[in-house]
């Protein structure tokens, strides 16, 4: 992934200024730090889809050009070690969509409590806090729960840019109405009171007015179309990635199903050559057992033969002695 500048008007307007001395004046409400930081994600999604990281994410980088964000020139503060620097790059390692990520939290962070996530008396501390992970406690719920899922230390465990989206558009909806980011269940409720009074309208002749609805549900009308908004997008996120999970699952399950044919038929081309080798042997060692008679019977015959031929010299050998003295009493 490289760098590339983006997200930067033609002509700004005649009133801007920096992140940080927007943040100078004081620190931004719940609702603008959030509509902030959805510009300011926009911005990144459109270095990301072109295969791009910005690199020098920062509240200096971060123009505010009236009630529009814009992303400054990278090049322009890539150098020293600053609050808003991922630790891989600490390392060495080029920036990245991930690493825009960690800069997105921190300045995030900045905008809501109004001081910077990570600090230092020199680079030397700094670093030293930016390798620890995300920031202390601050106090501010939105703040702590982005700090937790933006800047961990390990790349791989961060949130992406599109579940950072989704997160900012359900926060932002739930601040404009008043509700606490993180009430899941007050959404949920809201979710559920809808509904009743749509499915009594449905069986009631008389319509529900609008007014009656939002004053019944405790929550402005106009804010309810981005909550619903918010949650279908979430629940086609979580659709969409069971779907990606089963199909990879599938083809886990293929893959193994390959395997076991294959190792069967290894099996059973192992089994046949082994019963060939088996009758192999068995026919040599039946010949050799064959083999074995023969000689066997070979063997005893010459025995035989050894012993009638002993047999026939003990019997000759008296009469060869016999012979010399007939012929010396005849001498004498």
């Amino acid at each position: 992934m490289y760098t590339k500048d983006t997200c930067m008007s033609d002509t700004l307007g005649t009133k801007t200024q920096t992140l940080a001395e927007r943040l100078r004046e004081g620190r931004m409400s719940a609702a603008e730090a959030v509509r902030n930081a959805m510009m300011l994600a926009e911005c990144l999604r459109q270095l990301h889809d072109e295969n791009c990281a910005h690199g020098a994410v920062s509240s200096a980088s971060v123009i505010v050009n009236g009630p529009a964000i814009e992303l400054a020139p990278s090049e322009a503060f890539w150098g020293p070690i600053t609050p808003y620097t991922a630790p891989e790059l600490l390392d060495g390692k080029q920036p990245d969509a991930s690493s825009d990520i960690f800069s997105f939290g921190a300045v995030f962070y900045e905008m809501l409590t109004g001081r910077r996530a990570f600090q230092g008396a020199n680079p030397k501390e700094l670093a030293a806090a930016l390798k620890q992970g995300w920031p202390d406690k601050s106090g501010n719920t939105i703040a702590d729960r982005f700090s937790a899922h933006c800047m961990t230390v390990d790349p791989e465990k961060r949130w992406r840019l599109r579940k950072i989206q989704i997160e900012l558009k359900r926060i932002y909806a739930a601040v404009r109405t008043g509700e606490e980011a993180t009430q899941h269940t007050g959404i949920e409720d809201l979710e559920a009171r809808m509904l009743a009074r749509l499915e009594k309208r449905e069986h009631s002749p008389a319509p529900v007015p609008v007014r009656s609805l939002a004053a019944h549900s405790g929550v402005a009308f106009d804010g309810i179309g981005e909550l619903l908004a918010a949650r279908l997008e979430r629940l086609e996120e979580i659709v969409k990635a069971s779907q990606e999970r089963s199909e990879e699952t599938r083809r886990k399950v293929e893959a193994q199903l390959v395997d076991l044919k294959e190792l069967r038929k290894a099996v059973a081309e192992d089994v046949d050559n082994f019963e060939r080798t088996l009758a192999a042997q068995t026919t040599e060692l039946a010949s050799t057992r064959t083999a074995m008679a023969q000689t066997d019977g070979l063997v005893e015959r010459v025995v035989e033969a050894i012993e009638q031929l002993q047999t026939a010299v003990l019997e000759n050998r008296p009469q060869e002695n016999s012979a010399p003295s007939l012929v010396y009493s005849a001498a004498g």
